[in-house]
Protein backbone atom coordinates (compact mmCIF):
# COMPACT_ATOMS: atom_id res chain seq x y z
CA UNK A 1 0.00 0.00 0.00
CA UNK A 2 0.90 3.65 -0.50
CA UNK A 3 3.58 4.92 2.57
CA UNK A 4 1.77 8.40 2.30
CA UNK A 5 -1.42 7.34 3.08
CA UNK A 6 -0.61 4.55 5.68
CA UNK A 7 1.31 7.83 7.55
CA UNK A 8 -1.67 9.50 7.25
CA UNK A 9 -3.53 6.86 8.70
CA UNK A 10 -1.37 6.14 11.52
CA UNK A 11 -1.75 9.51 12.64
CA UNK A 12 -5.60 9.86 12.48
CA UNK A 13 -5.70 6.48 14.69
CA UNK A 14 -4.03 8.25 17.48
CA UNK A 15 -7.46 10.22 17.39
CA UNK A 16 -9.79 8.26 16.03
CA UNK A 17 -9.28 4.51 17.64
CA UNK A 18 -10.10 6.76 21.48
CA UNK A 19 -12.95 8.37 20.11
CA UNK A 20 -14.45 4.93 18.88
CA UNK A 21 -13.69 4.00 22.19
CA UNK A 22 -15.35 6.55 24.21
CA UNK A 23 -18.29 6.76 22.05
CA UNK A 24 -18.99 2.93 22.31
CA UNK A 25 -18.79 3.16 26.13
CA UNK A 26 -22.27 5.55 25.90
CA UNK A 27 -24.02 2.91 23.19
CA UNK A 28 -22.86 4.09 20.37
CA UNK A 29 -22.23 0.42 18.33
CA UNK A 30 -22.28 2.04 14.20
CA UNK A 31 -19.72 4.14 12.79
CA UNK A 32 -19.77 5.51 9.23
CA UNK A 33 -15.81 5.73 7.56
CA UNK A 34 -15.93 8.66 4.80
CA UNK A 35 -12.93 10.02 2.67
CA UNK A 36 -13.04 12.05 -0.35
CA UNK A 37 -9.73 12.32 -2.43
CA UNK A 38 -6.63 11.42 -0.65
CA UNK A 39 -9.19 11.16 2.11
CA UNK A 40 -11.05 8.38 0.00
CA UNK A 41 -7.79 6.19 0.04
CA UNK A 42 -7.04 6.72 4.07
CA UNK A 43 -10.54 5.67 4.22
CA UNK A 44 -9.97 2.37 2.98
CA UNK A 45 -6.67 2.01 5.11
CA UNK A 46 -8.42 2.96 8.23
CA UNK A 47 -11.52 0.52 7.60
CA UNK A 48 -8.24 -2.26 7.10
CA UNK A 49 -6.93 -0.93 10.12
CA UNK A 50 -10.23 -0.91 12.50
CA UNK A 51 -11.43 -4.63 11.23
CA UNK A 52 -7.70 -5.77 12.15
CA UNK A 53 -8.16 -4.32 15.68
CA UNK A 54 -11.57 -6.55 15.77
CA UNK A 55 -9.85 -9.37 15.21
CA UNK A 56 -7.09 -8.76 17.53
CA UNK A 57 -9.65 -7.93 19.88
CA UNK A 58 -8.72 -4.43 20.66
CA UNK A 59 -12.09 -3.14 19.40
CA UNK A 60 -15.59 -5.11 20.60
CA UNK A 61 -16.39 -7.43 17.67
CA UNK A 62 -19.76 -6.23 17.67
CA UNK A 63 -18.81 -2.72 16.45
CA UNK A 64 -20.27 -2.13 12.96
CA UNK A 65 -18.18 0.44 9.86
CA UNK A 66 -19.74 1.33 6.80
CA UNK A 67 -17.16 2.76 4.46
CA UNK A 68 -17.90 5.11 1.66
CA UNK A 69 -14.61 6.49 -0.59
CA UNK A 70 -14.91 8.58 -3.17
CA UNK A 71 -12.74 9.98 -5.96
CA UNK A 72 -10.16 7.78 -3.90
CA UNK A 73 -6.92 6.63 -5.56
CA UNK A 74 -6.03 2.88 -5.84
CA UNK A 75 -5.04 2.12 -2.59
CA UNK A 76 -2.88 -0.57 -2.47
CA UNK A 77 -1.84 -3.94 -4.88
CA UNK A 78 -4.32 -6.54 -5.79
CA UNK A 79 -3.62 -8.55 -2.40
CA UNK A 80 -5.19 -5.51 -0.48
CA UNK A 81 -7.66 -5.51 -2.54
CA UNK A 82 -8.94 -9.23 -2.01
CA UNK A 83 -8.34 -8.61 2.00
CA UNK A 84 -10.57 -5.22 1.93
CA UNK A 85 -13.39 -7.07 -0.37
CA UNK A 86 -13.65 -9.99 1.74
CA UNK A 87 -13.73 -8.30 5.21
CA UNK A 88 -16.36 -5.64 3.71
CA UNK A 89 -18.31 -7.91 1.13
CA UNK A 90 -22.09 -7.53 1.74
CA UNK A 91 -22.65 -3.84 1.57
CA UNK A 92 -20.26 -2.84 4.06
CA UNK A 93 -18.19 -0.39 2.00
CA UNK A 94 -18.61 1.28 -1.49
CA UNK A 95 -16.13 3.31 -3.80
CA UNK A 96 -17.77 5.96 -5.41
CA UNK A 97 -16.20 7.04 -9.10
CA UNK A 98 -16.67 9.73 -11.58
CA UNK A 99 -15.42 7.90 -14.84
CA UNK A 100 -14.29 11.13 -16.05
CA UNK A 101 -12.75 11.75 -12.88
CA UNK A 102 -8.53 10.86 -13.26
CA UNK A 103 -7.46 10.64 -9.61
CA UNK A 104 -9.21 7.19 -9.12
CA UNK A 105 -6.76 6.05 -11.99
CA UNK A 106 -3.91 6.52 -9.87
CA UNK A 107 -1.10 5.83 -8.91
CA UNK A 108 0.11 4.26 -12.24
CA UNK A 109 -0.09 0.19 -12.00
CA UNK A 110 2.46 -2.05 -13.50
CA UNK A 111 1.82 -5.44 -13.52
CA UNK A 112 5.17 -8.11 -13.17
CA UNK A 113 5.56 -11.62 -13.36
CA UNK A 114 6.22 -11.61 -9.68
CA UNK A 115 2.53 -9.76 -8.85
CA UNK A 116 0.61 -13.22 -9.53
CA UNK A 117 -0.43 -16.03 -6.80
CA UNK A 118 2.10 -18.44 -5.84
CA UNK A 119 1.21 -21.33 -8.67
CA UNK A 120 0.57 -19.15 -12.00
CA UNK A 121 2.20 -19.91 -15.57
CA UNK A 122 5.41 -18.35 -14.80
CA UNK A 123 5.57 -20.09 -11.60
CA UNK A 124 8.60 -22.87 -12.78
CA UNK A 125 9.26 -21.51 -16.35
CA UNK A 126 12.94 -20.66 -16.17
CA UNK A 127 13.48 -24.15 -15.06
CA UNK A 128 11.30 -25.35 -17.46
CA UNK A 129 13.16 -23.31 -20.16
CA UNK A 130 16.22 -24.67 -18.84
CA UNK A 131 14.96 -28.48 -19.52
CA UNK A 132 14.28 -27.56 -23.55
CA UNK A 133 16.52 -28.46 -26.47
CA UNK A 134 18.90 -26.09 -28.41
CA UNK A 135 17.71 -23.64 -29.95
CA UNK A 136 14.45 -24.11 -28.93
CA UNK A 137 15.34 -23.30 -24.96
CA UNK A 138 16.89 -19.75 -26.40
CA UNK A 139 14.11 -18.77 -28.11
CA UNK A 140 11.77 -20.11 -25.04
CA UNK A 141 14.49 -17.55 -22.91
CA UNK A 142 14.20 -14.69 -25.40
CA UNK A 143 10.33 -14.66 -25.45
CA UNK A 144 10.32 -14.85 -21.20
CA UNK A 145 12.75 -11.78 -20.85
CA UNK A 146 10.84 -9.42 -23.62
CA UNK A 147 7.62 -10.45 -21.64
CA UNK A 148 9.57 -10.23 -17.96
CA UNK A 149 12.49 -7.21 -18.05
CA UNK A 150 10.77 -4.30 -19.63
CA UNK A 151 7.77 -4.50 -16.75
CA UNK A 152 10.36 -4.93 -14.44
CA UNK A 153 13.10 -2.25 -15.05
CA UNK A 154 9.23 0.05 -15.42
CA UNK A 155 9.12 -1.12 -11.73
CA UNK A 156 11.98 -0.47 -10.49
CA UNK A 157 12.42 2.78 -12.16
CA UNK A 158 8.67 4.15 -9.92
CA UNK A 159 9.77 2.35 -6.89
CA UNK A 160 13.03 4.33 -7.55
CA UNK A 161 11.56 8.08 -8.45
CA UNK A 162 8.05 7.97 -6.82
CA UNK A 163 8.78 5.32 -3.84
CA UNK A 164 11.93 6.24 -3.05
CA UNK A 165 11.26 10.09 -3.41
CA UNK A 166 7.71 9.87 -1.12
CA UNK A 167 10.19 7.92 1.19
CA UNK A 168 12.63 11.13 1.66
CA UNK A 169 10.08 13.76 1.58
CA UNK A 170 8.21 11.52 4.62
CA UNK A 171 11.71 11.50 6.27
CA UNK A 172 12.29 15.35 6.43
CA UNK A 173 8.96 16.56 7.69
CA UNK A 174 7.96 13.89 10.18
CA UNK A 175 10.79 13.44 13.42
CA UNK A 176 11.85 9.92 14.18
CA UNK A 177 10.38 8.64 11.15
CA UNK A 178 12.16 5.04 10.73
CA UNK A 179 12.27 4.16 6.61
CA UNK A 180 10.84 0.55 6.84
CA UNK A 181 11.32 -2.38 4.43
CA UNK A 182 9.29 -1.57 1.06
CA UNK A 183 7.32 -4.12 -0.78
CA UNK A 184 8.71 -4.39 -4.34
CA UNK A 185 5.70 -3.77 -6.29
CA UNK A 186 3.50 -1.35 -8.13
CA UNK A 187 0.99 -3.09 -9.34
CA UNK A 188 -1.94 -0.89 -7.60
CA UNK A 189 -5.70 -2.02 -8.59
CA UNK A 190 -9.11 -0.13 -7.96
CA UNK A 191 -10.43 -1.60 -4.66
CA UNK A 192 -14.39 -2.51 -2.99
CA UNK A 193 -17.58 -2.55 -4.44
CA UNK A 194 -17.71 0.71 -7.28
CA UNK A 195 -20.59 2.66 -7.94
CA UNK A 196 -19.71 3.89 -11.05
CA UNK A 197 -20.99 7.44 -11.84
CA UNK A 198 -21.48 7.98 -15.37
CA UNK A 199 -20.96 11.29 -16.95
CA UNK A 200 -23.98 12.36 -19.69
CA UNK A 201 -24.08 16.03 -21.85
CA UNK A 202 -25.87 17.96 -19.30
CA UNK A 203 -22.99 16.89 -17.26
CA UNK A 204 -20.22 17.81 -19.90
CA UNK A 205 -21.88 21.23 -20.71
CA UNK A 206 -22.15 22.14 -17.08
CA UNK A 207 -18.06 21.24 -16.47
CA UNK A 208 -16.20 21.51 -19.32
CA UNK A 209 -13.05 20.50 -19.62
CA UNK A 210 -10.06 23.24 -19.37
CA UNK A 211 -5.88 23.05 -20.27
CA UNK A 212 -5.57 25.64 -16.99
CA UNK A 213 -7.43 23.36 -14.30
CA UNK A 214 -6.41 20.07 -13.27
CA UNK A 215 -9.52 18.78 -11.44
CA UNK A 216 -12.32 19.37 -14.08
CA UNK A 217 -14.41 16.42 -12.22
CA UNK A 218 -12.62 15.78 -9.06
CA UNK A 219 -14.38 17.85 -6.93
CA UNK A 220 -17.69 17.86 -4.73
CA UNK A 221 -20.08 19.56 -6.87
CA UNK A 222 -19.14 17.23 -9.99
CA UNK A 223 -20.01 14.09 -7.76
CA UNK A 224 -22.84 15.53 -6.16
CA UNK A 225 -24.60 16.62 -9.80
CA UNK A 226 -23.81 12.93 -11.09
CA UNK A 227 -25.20 11.23 -7.76
CA UNK A 228 -28.38 13.35 -8.35
CA UNK A 229 -28.79 11.49 -11.25
CA UNK A 230 -27.66 7.94 -9.77
CA UNK A 231 -31.42 6.97 -8.71
CA UNK A 232 -33.01 8.16 -12.08
CA UNK A 233 -30.36 5.84 -13.61
CA UNK A 234 -30.97 2.85 -11.56
CA UNK A 235 -34.33 2.23 -11.26
CA UNK A 236 -36.02 4.38 -14.38
CA UNK A 237 -34.16 4.62 -17.36
CA UNK A 238 -31.33 2.50 -16.69
CA UNK A 239 -27.91 3.12 -18.45
CA UNK A 240 -29.79 5.01 -21.67
CA UNK A 241 -30.33 8.21 -18.80
CA UNK A 242 -26.54 8.28 -18.68
CA UNK A 243 -25.17 8.26 -22.90
CA UNK A 244 -22.74 10.26 -22.89
CA UNK A 245 -21.55 11.78 -25.98
CA UNK A 246 -17.56 12.72 -26.38
CA UNK A 247 -16.35 15.82 -27.41
CA UNK A 248 -14.30 16.29 -30.46
CA UNK A 249 -11.42 16.43 -28.65
CA UNK A 250 -11.95 13.21 -26.30
CA UNK A 251 -12.20 11.44 -29.90
CA UNK A 252 -9.31 12.85 -31.69
CA UNK A 253 -7.60 11.74 -28.19
CA UNK A 254 -9.20 8.14 -28.67
CA UNK A 255 -8.34 7.89 -32.12
CA UNK A 256 -4.95 9.26 -31.87
CA UNK A 257 -4.06 6.05 -29.11
CA UNK A 258 -5.64 3.40 -31.76
CA UNK A 259 -3.41 1.84 -33.52
CA UNK A 260 -3.64 -1.46 -35.36
CA UNK A 261 -1.54 -4.24 -34.37
CA UNK A 262 1.61 -4.69 -36.90
CA UNK A 263 3.83 -7.69 -36.46
CA UNK A 264 6.90 -7.49 -38.14
CA UNK A 265 7.71 -8.59 -42.06
CA UNK A 266 10.32 -10.99 -42.71
CA UNK A 267 11.06 -10.98 -46.58
CA UNK A 268 13.61 -13.58 -48.05
CA UNK A 269 14.75 -13.10 -51.72
CA UNK A 270 17.23 -13.94 -54.53
CA UNK A 271 19.38 -10.90 -56.49
CA UNK A 272 19.92 -10.47 -59.75
CA UNK A 273 21.50 -7.17 -61.11
CA UNK A 274 24.38 -5.62 -62.61
CA UNK A 275 28.01 -4.62 -60.88
CA UNK A 276 29.69 -1.71 -61.55
CA UNK A 277 32.96 -1.46 -59.92
CA UNK A 278 35.94 1.07 -60.20
CA UNK A 279 38.58 -0.10 -61.65
CA UNK A 280 40.68 2.98 -63.14
CA UNK A 281 43.86 3.33 -61.31
CA UNK A 282 44.42 -1.07 -61.53
CA UNK A 283 43.73 -0.63 -65.43
CA UNK A 284 46.27 2.06 -66.31
CA UNK A 285 48.75 -0.43 -64.17
CA UNK A 286 47.65 -3.50 -66.22
CA UNK A 287 48.06 -1.81 -69.32
CA UNK A 288 51.58 -0.40 -68.26
CA UNK A 289 52.40 -4.31 -68.08
CA UNK A 290 50.95 -5.50 -70.89
CA UNK A 291 47.93 -7.26 -69.00
CA UNK A 292 44.88 -6.58 -70.50
CA UNK A 293 42.24 -4.80 -68.75
CA UNK A 294 39.65 -5.61 -66.80
CA UNK A 295 35.93 -5.09 -67.79
CA UNK A 296 33.54 -1.95 -66.30
CA UNK A 297 30.03 -3.97 -65.86
CA UNK A 298 29.43 -7.12 -64.44
CA UNK A 299 26.40 -9.20 -64.07
CA UNK A 300 25.65 -9.75 -60.04
CA UNK A 301 23.99 -12.19 -58.43
CA UNK A 302 23.11 -13.17 -55.04
CA UNK A 303 20.07 -13.20 -52.17
CA UNK A 304 19.26 -12.26 -48.18
CA UNK A 305 16.68 -11.37 -46.41
CA UNK A 306 15.25 -8.25 -44.59
CA UNK A 307 13.17 -7.51 -41.56
CA UNK A 308 10.71 -4.80 -41.24
CA UNK A 309 9.78 -3.50 -37.45
CA UNK A 310 7.15 -1.43 -38.21
CA UNK A 311 6.63 -0.23 -34.39
CA UNK A 312 10.25 1.51 -35.08
CA UNK A 313 10.00 2.04 -38.31
CA UNK A 314 13.38 0.62 -38.97
CA UNK A 315 14.79 -2.62 -41.27
CA UNK A 316 17.45 -4.59 -40.63
CA UNK A 317 18.69 -6.19 -44.88
CA UNK A 318 20.84 -8.90 -44.62
CA UNK A 319 22.40 -9.14 -48.46
CA UNK A 320 25.18 -11.40 -49.97
CA UNK A 321 26.54 -11.03 -53.73
CA UNK A 322 28.62 -11.92 -55.97
CA UNK A 323 29.96 -10.90 -59.39
CA UNK A 324 32.82 -12.83 -61.74
CA UNK A 325 33.92 -13.03 -65.28
CA UNK A 326 36.62 -14.63 -67.49
CA UNK A 327 37.82 -13.11 -70.57
CA UNK A 328 40.27 -13.60 -73.45
CA UNK A 329 41.92 -11.64 -75.88
CA UNK A 330 44.58 -13.18 -77.97
CA UNK A 331 47.06 -14.00 -75.60
CA UNK A 332 45.78 -12.71 -72.95
CA UNK A 333 42.89 -13.68 -70.32
CA UNK A 334 42.14 -12.79 -66.56
CA UNK A 335 39.36 -14.26 -64.35
CA UNK A 336 38.26 -12.20 -61.49
CA UNK A 337 35.62 -12.68 -58.63
CA UNK A 338 33.59 -9.54 -56.37
CA UNK A 339 32.03 -10.46 -53.35
CA UNK A 340 30.23 -8.61 -50.75
CA UNK A 341 27.95 -9.53 -47.38
CA UNK A 342 26.34 -7.76 -44.24
CA UNK A 343 24.10 -5.61 -42.86
CA UNK A 344 22.06 -2.31 -43.29
CA UNK A 345 19.65 -0.37 -41.23
CA UNK A 346 16.93 0.99 -42.65
CA UNK A 347 14.12 3.65 -42.17
CA UNK A 348 11.12 2.35 -42.86
CA UNK A 349 9.54 5.54 -44.87
CA UNK A 350 6.65 3.64 -46.49
CA UNK A 351 5.35 0.12 -45.56
CA UNK A 352 1.32 -1.38 -46.53
CA UNK A 353 0.31 -4.16 -47.36
CA UNK A 354 1.70 -3.48 -51.35
CA UNK A 355 4.54 -1.55 -51.31
CA UNK A 356 7.82 -0.57 -49.38
CA UNK A 357 10.40 2.31 -49.35
CA UNK A 358 13.33 1.71 -47.27
CA UNK A 359 16.25 4.19 -47.50
CA UNK A 360 19.42 2.16 -45.78
CA UNK A 361 23.10 2.17 -45.10
CA UNK A 362 25.69 -0.47 -43.66
CA UNK A 363 28.42 -2.33 -43.18
CA UNK A 364 29.81 -5.05 -45.59
CA UNK A 365 32.77 -7.35 -45.84
CA UNK A 366 34.01 -7.33 -49.57
CA UNK A 367 36.20 -10.16 -50.95
CA UNK A 368 38.09 -9.19 -54.57
CA UNK A 369 40.60 -11.19 -56.33
CA UNK A 370 42.03 -11.35 -60.28
CA UNK A 371 43.76 -13.59 -62.09
CA UNK A 372 45.45 -12.13 -65.10
CA UNK A 373 48.12 -13.56 -67.62
CA UNK A 374 49.95 -12.75 -70.80
CA UNK A 375 51.69 -14.38 -73.97
CA UNK A 376 49.41 -17.44 -73.83
CA UNK A 377 49.83 -19.72 -76.73
CA UNK A 378 48.07 -22.56 -77.76
CA UNK A 379 48.68 -26.20 -77.85
CA UNK A 380 51.86 -25.71 -76.01
CA UNK A 381 52.88 -28.98 -74.36
CA UNK A 382 52.15 -29.15 -70.22
CA UNK A 383 56.14 -29.35 -69.59
CA UNK A 384 56.91 -26.64 -71.94
CA UNK A 385 54.36 -24.44 -70.03
CA UNK A 386 55.85 -25.32 -66.62
CA UNK A 387 59.05 -23.99 -67.55
CA UNK A 388 58.98 -21.18 -69.41
CA UNK A 389 58.84 -17.83 -67.25
CA UNK A 390 55.74 -16.48 -65.12
CA UNK A 391 53.57 -14.92 -66.94
CA UNK A 392 50.79 -14.98 -64.63
CA UNK A 393 49.34 -13.21 -61.45
CA UNK A 394 47.33 -12.94 -58.58
CA UNK A 395 46.44 -10.26 -56.75
CA UNK A 396 43.24 -9.66 -54.51
CA UNK A 397 42.34 -7.20 -51.66
CA UNK A 398 39.47 -7.89 -48.84
CA UNK A 399 38.06 -5.45 -45.90
CA UNK A 400 35.27 -3.38 -44.57
CA UNK A 401 33.43 -1.34 -47.07
CA UNK A 402 29.89 1.26 -45.93
CA UNK A 403 26.92 0.68 -48.20
CA UNK A 404 24.22 2.70 -49.24
CA UNK A 405 21.01 2.77 -51.35
CA UNK A 406 17.51 2.72 -51.66
CA UNK A 407 14.78 -0.83 -51.49
CA UNK A 408 12.20 -0.39 -52.88
CA UNK A 409 9.75 -3.13 -52.99
CA UNK A 410 5.94 -4.47 -53.53
CA UNK A 411 3.94 -7.46 -52.88
CA UNK A 412 0.95 -7.26 -56.00
CA UNK A 413 -0.58 -10.13 -55.59
CA UNK A 414 -1.40 -9.60 -52.35
CA UNK A 415 -4.85 -9.86 -52.17
CA UNK A 416 -4.97 -13.11 -54.06
CA UNK A 417 -4.98 -16.38 -53.48
CA UNK A 418 -2.33 -17.20 -55.73
CA UNK A 419 1.30 -15.68 -55.41
CA UNK A 420 -0.25 -13.66 -52.22
CA UNK A 421 3.84 -13.54 -50.58
CA UNK A 422 5.23 -12.89 -53.46
CA UNK A 423 7.84 -9.85 -53.07
CA UNK A 424 9.23 -8.09 -56.62
CA UNK A 425 11.42 -4.92 -56.28
CA UNK A 426 14.91 -2.98 -56.66
CA UNK A 427 17.61 -2.39 -54.73
CA UNK A 428 20.49 0.14 -55.77
CA UNK A 429 23.12 1.86 -53.95
CA UNK A 430 26.60 2.48 -53.37
CA UNK A 431 29.59 0.84 -52.03
CA UNK A 432 32.19 3.52 -50.21
CA UNK A 433 35.61 1.80 -49.31
CA UNK A 434 37.18 2.84 -45.98
CA UNK A 435 40.85 3.99 -46.03
CA UNK A 436 42.32 5.94 -48.24
CA UNK A 437 43.97 2.87 -49.70
CA UNK A 438 43.45 -0.28 -51.15
CA UNK A 439 45.85 -3.21 -48.98
CA UNK A 440 46.73 -5.45 -51.94
CA UNK A 441 47.65 -9.23 -51.36
CA UNK A 442 49.49 -12.19 -53.53
CA UNK A 443 49.13 -15.75 -52.25
CA UNK A 444 47.85 -14.16 -48.93
CA UNK A 445 51.39 -12.22 -48.95
CA UNK A 446 50.97 -8.66 -48.72
CA UNK A 447 52.52 -5.65 -51.49
CA UNK A 448 52.76 -2.63 -50.78
CA UNK A 449 51.74 0.27 -52.72
CA UNK A 450 49.05 -0.72 -55.55
CA UNK A 451 46.84 1.14 -56.87
CA UNK A 452 43.29 2.59 -55.00
CA UNK A 453 40.12 0.57 -56.50
CA UNK A 454 36.21 -0.09 -55.61
CA UNK A 455 35.94 -3.48 -55.80
CA UNK A 456 31.72 -2.75 -55.50
CA UNK A 457 31.25 0.52 -56.57
CA UNK A 458 27.78 0.94 -57.78
CA UNK A 459 24.94 -1.62 -58.27
CA UNK A 460 21.28 -1.94 -59.49
CA UNK A 461 19.73 -5.41 -58.60
CA UNK A 462 16.25 -7.16 -59.26
CA UNK A 463 14.69 -8.10 -56.10
CA UNK A 464 12.48 -11.89 -56.12
CA UNK A 465 11.57 -13.06 -53.12
CA UNK A 466 8.77 -14.17 -51.04
CA UNK A 467 6.97 -13.31 -47.42
CA UNK A 468 7.58 -15.35 -44.65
Amino acid sequence: MHIGWLVSTAFLSKEIVPKIDSLYKTGTKEFLIMGHSQGGAIAYLMTSYLYNLQQLGQLPIDIKFKTYCSAAPKPGNLYYAYEYEAMTQGGWAYNVVNAADWVPEVPMSIQTLKDFNNVNPFTNAKEMIKKQKFPKNLVLKYVYNQLDKPTSKAQRNYEKYLGGVASKIIKENISGFDVPLYYSSNHYVRTGATIVLQPDDEYAAKFPEAENDLFPHHLHAQYLMLLDKLPAANQGEGIRGTIYTPSAEEIAKAEANTKPITPKRVFLHSLLGVQLPQFNALNTDLANNNFMKLGGTYFSRGGGFYTIFPAVKLASLFNYSTYSANKTEGGNANSLRGTAAGTSLGLVLLNNNKHQLIPFGGVVYSWFGVRISKNNTANQSFTNYLNNGLNQQHIGTQGFTGNFGLHYAMTPFKNRTLGRNTNIGLRAGYYIPFGKNTNWKTNNLPLSGGPKINAQGLYCNLILGIEL
